[in-house]
């Protein structure tokens, strides 16, 4: 077996064979999205429309796109050199379209950690070699329909996000979001756990990362000390 250093392009037979941007980022993704099959879903219908906001180099689209091939998706990805891998990994699928955007509250731009594997994220007083510039849009710009699944797994920005969508929740059926705890930032888990109370959820949630003894010790993953998944139902 060929061990491949972190952030080395290359390209593996699975999935069709497809290219990575960093290897540990894929056996863990792998593992999660094809392997626990964390978003399972039935929709009682071919055609879903499923919107994929963080959507990386694309194996959550891939997973969709098995089950539900006639599904449309739409993709965002702020980090422009994982975008081109996102659409050379999605090209051969129909009905995806794919955005090299980060999204928030507002128009805008703003500093981007790209870290190369699954943990870039927005943050505005980054500084450093790995900072870039992306643009921000609110999502509700691309909501002018009923959506199946929304799936939010943008590294912290998730409330902002679905705050910035409240009004429009009502034509969510689904909801899945990874909820980050930032080192060192105000936590908001509650709320966004009472935002969707009050639009009508019912949420589910399960351990992304957790600390084996947090009152001795909680190491950080990827600058996170707690992740979450939180699944929603109406």
């Amino acid at each position: 077996m060929v061990k491949i250093p972190r952030y080395t392009p290359c390209k593996t037979t699975l999935l069709d064979g497809i290219e990575l941007a960093d290897s540990l980022s894929f056996v863990a993704g792998y593992e999660e999205i094809f392997r626990r099959e964390n978003y399972k879903v039935e929709f009682g219908k071919q055609k879903p429309f499923i919107i994929d906001c963080g959507s990386n180099i694309g194996l959550s689209i891939i997973y969709f796109k098995n089950y539900f091939p006639d599904a449309t998706i739409i993709g965002f990805e702020p980090d422009p050199s994982i975008f081109q891998i996102l659409k050379r990994n999605t090209q051969r699928f129909n009905h995806v379209m794919l955005y090299n955007k980060a999204l928030g509250a507002e128009k805008k731009k703003l500093n981007f950690i790209s870290e190369g594997g699954f943990s870039g994220r927005v943050k505005e007083d980054a500084t450093g070699s790995n900072v870039i510039e992306v643009n921000i849009e609110p999502l509700s710009t691309y909501i002018d329909r009923d959506i199946d699944l929304l799936k939010i797994d943008i590294e912290g920005a998730e409330y902002e996000v679905l705050k910035e969508i409240q009004p429009l929740l009502h034509k969510v059926k689904k909801l899945f979001i990874e909820y980050h705890s930032v080192d060192k930032t105000e936590q908001n888990l509650d709320l966004i756990l009472a935002l969707l109370k009050k639009e009508g959820y019912r949420v589910h949630i399960k351990e992304a990362y957790t600390a084996k003894h947090p009152f001795i010790d909680i190491p950080l993953m990827a600058g996170m000390d707690n992740q979450l998944e939180i699944y929603a139902n109406r």
